[in-house]
């Protein structure tokens, strides 16, 4: 559905841009972003912008376990970064036709959950305050290997506490 994204994304990985980089900035209740050469949210990569390829069609919608292309304010701006979403909201659901998404997890929950839940702090709340890093990415080619995992957040364990409504 968004072959120049794709094609970006398998580029950097290949390249071995991504090993080794951190995740700069995650929201619990919306997504994890990483990709970054700088670490701080405003570095690119060397490759220069790609041309937006956002779509409003169901399945390219945003939810959880979605990746998808970070961009700046111009929507031909996304370069190395992207982000992965974390759970199921308005935030990530305001994503669709203004982000490229353009992959989707098949399992990994743990591992997506351990990265959520990393303590932030910061300004806006959303610095990690332990390193969450890309120890090496890498692109298999062939079919994803098929998962019975459920690709949804967690529900937490309450503990006899009554759930919060939001």
């Amino acid at each position: 559905f968004a072959p120049g994204t794709v094609r970006n994304f398998l580029r950097y990985c290949d390249e071995g841009f991504y090993d080794g980089l951190g995740f700069h900035r995650i929201a619990r209740t919306f997504m994890l972003q990483g990709g970054d050469p700088k670490g701080d949210g405003s570095g690119d990569g060397p490759h220069g912008s790609i041309r937006a390829e956002f779509s409003d069609e169901p399945a390219r919608k945003h939810g959880y376990g979605v990746l998808s292309m970070a961009r700046g304010g111009n929507p031909n701006s996304a370069s190395s970064q992207f982000f992965l979403c974390c759970d199921e909201s308005m935030d990530v659901w305001n994503l669709d036709g203004k982000y490229a998404s353009f992959g989707k997890m098949v399992s990994g929950v743990a591992a997506l959950e351990a990265m959520a839940n990393v303590p932030v702090g910061g300004p806006q709340r959303t610095s990690p305050m332990l390193t969450v890093k890309i120890a090496k990415a890498v692109v298999k080619k062939g079919v994803a290997p098929k998962s019975n995992e459920k690709m949804e957040r967690p529900q937490p364990d309450l503990k006899g506490e009554a759930a919060k409504i939001t």
